[in-house]
C-alpha cells in the first residue's frame, strides 16, 4: 500500500506573496492624478461645481436603487452632490468608462453609482467611503 503523495504547497504560496507585494507596491490607479484632472472630467461631465470643498459628483443610473439610496445617504449626511445621468449622451458614457478602472488602472466593467470625491472614486453605495473622502480632501482648491 502506497501513501498518498502530498501536494507541494510552497507555489501557492509564493504566488500568493508576490500578489500581496505587489498590491502594495503598485501605486493605485484608481482615481484621477490631481485637481486638475477632476476639473477637466467636470468640464466633460457639464458640471460647475459650486460649493467648497471638494467637488462631489455621483454618476447615476435611471432606475439605479444602488444610486437612490447614495442620493438619501448623501442628503441625510448633507453632502452637497451634483447628479450626472450616466447614460446621457456618449461623452458621459465613456467618462463612466474612464473611471470604472481597477486598483491596477485596468478596465472595469462601469457600474452605477461611481462618484467623483476629488481626485478619489468611489464605486457603489459606500457612503463611509465618500464622507471619508470629503474629509480627508478639505484643503481642497
Amino acid at each position: 500500500m502506497n501513501p498518498k503523495p502530498k501536494r507541494k504547497r510552497w507555489p501557492w504560496l509564493l504566488l500568493l506573496a508576490v500578489a500581496l507585494v505587489a498590491t502594495v507596491l503598485i501605486p493605485d490607479r484608481s482615481g484621477l492624478r490631481s485637481p486638475a484632472q477632476t476639473r477637466e472630467v467636470l468640464a466633460r461631465l457639464k458640471v460647475k461645481w459650486q460649493h467648497p470643498g471638494p467637488p462631489v459628483v455621483e454618476l447615476y443610473g435611471p432606475g439605479c436603487g444602488d444610486c437612490q439610496l447614495l442620493m438619501e445617504l448623501l442628503d441625510h449626511e448633507g453632502v452637497p452632490y451634483e447628479l450626472v445621468n450616466s447614460q446621457r449622451d456618449a461623452a458621459t458614457r465613456q467618462v463612466l468608462a474612464e473611471l470604472s478602472k481597477n486598483h491596477f488602472g485596468r478596465p472595469a466593467f462601469p457600474t452605477t453609482p461611481t462618484t467623483i470625491v476629488g481626485t478619489r472614486i468611489v464605486h457603489g453605495p459606500d457612503i463611509q467611503s465618500v464622507v471619508s473622502a470629503v474629509k480627508r480632501q478639505h484643503d481642497w482648491q
